[in-house]
């Protein structure tokens, strides 16, 4: 039975997009790859065979996707509970794994050229500094 890689990045689209050949290198490496992502963005993975979407019953919002518009003219909560609904559900699947073991986790941060992403930059010591993985493409 081959490792399982669960990779957690549930998405919004620029970040599936970039996170996808790092799922075909781990797949190569003879992982199943298993992608928890928010269930509107289920069909995006229809053009991988090497990955698995899973799909736990949390969406997020069109609207939410748009910093601007999230900030300016939404509730940022919008965006904050949506990825605590999908967290949660993501515990609960989890709970009800056999062989939790089975699993190996690959989480991640990006940063790249004109990112103001405050909080991420922030992170990528403290990332590095606990081996965990962070994705620079300044």
């Amino acid at each position: 039975m081959a490792k399982k890689k669960l990779i957690i990045q549930p998405g919004k689209m620029g970040d599936l997009v970039i996170t996808t050949p790092i799922a075909k290198y781990y797949s190569e490496l003879g992982y199943d790859i298993v992608w928890p992502v928010f269930d509107n963005y289920r069909n995006y993975f229809d053009a991988f065979d090497y990955v698995t979407p899973l799909t736990v019953g949390a969406s997020m919002d069109s609207y939410a996707y748009y910093q601007n518009t999230r900030i300016d003219r939404n509730d940022p909560n919008i965006f904050i509970n949506a990825g605590v609904d999908f967290f949660q559900k993501l515990s609960k699947w989890s709970q009800t794994l056999s062989n939790p073991s089975e699993y190996e986790v690959l989480d991640f941060c990006f940063t790249f050229p004109g990112h103001s992403n405050a909080i991420n930059n922030q992170l990528c010591p403290v990332f590095q500094k606990r081996n965990r993985n962070w994705i620079d493409l300044k």
